[in-house]
């Protein structure tokens, strides 16, 4: 179960600790915050690229990152896009994702899984993000994403799609893993950073995935 601090949602896992951080969550919060991490980022650029972090990663144009190395925060930053932190309990392994819509239509976490070949022992944490009711979209974006329809609601000429419910449907084939989500709502929750809501005024919601000791 996920607990609220100040910070955001946290939880411990088995081997790993896993953080959706608030709008008011600045790095500089997570260094006092946990000092003995070591947190790393990449340039995000709404691509499928997958890199293994480094100290050099956060000049790295990436939108996934993985390590197996106890204590190196892997950080995904997102204002609406969906933060995918996954830890593979077999070999300890750790994923942080960030995946926008143009990171779900290139399938950004299939491929990040289908290259590191995780397949099962899977946990996959989904933090705050879009909601179905506030995504809209217009037809080019829809088609693009191609959902079922279970996953999308038509009103007033607009779309309104489930996002991580495509996400999801996009792994299910190929890896056995279980999921914890916070439906969160990022445009409609004051608590988190939102660029629909904010525009050029938004921050960005930072989050993490560690593997620890313990």
């Amino acid at each position: 179960m996920f607990k609220e601090t100040d910070l955001g949602f946290c939880l411990q896992g088995k081997n790993h600790f896993v953080f959706f951080g608030k709008k008011n969550c600045a790095v500089e919060d997570l260094k006092k915050t946990y000092p003995t991490f070591e947190f790393r980022q990449t340039k995000q650029t709404h691509s499928d690229i997958l890199i293994q972090s480094t100290p050099a990663s956060e000049s790295i144009e990436a939108d996934a990152q993985y390590s197996t190395d106890t204590n190196i925060a892997l950080v995904v930053r997102t204002a609406d896009c969906i933060p995918a932190l996954v830890h593979n309990a077999e070999t300890g392994l750790v994923l942080g994702v960030h995946a926008g819509w143009r990171g779900v239509e290139n399938k950004i976490l299939l491929k990040s899984l289908k290259h590191l070949n995780l397949r099962q022992n899977l946990d996959i944490y989904v933090g705050p993000h879009i909601l179905q009711n506030s995504f809209q979209v217009d037809l080019e974006v829809k088609n693009k994403l191609q959902p079922t329809s279970d996953q999308f609601y038509e009103r007033n000429n607009k779309f309104y799609i489930d996002l991580k419910s495509i996400l999801t449907q996009q792994i299910q084939s190929f890896a056995d893993f279980k999921m914890s989500a916070l439906e969160i709502d990022t445009q409609s929750d004051l608590r988190f950073n939102s660029f629909r809501r904010d525009k050029e005024n938004s921050g960005r919601n930072l989050s993490f995935i560690v593997k620890t000791n313990a």
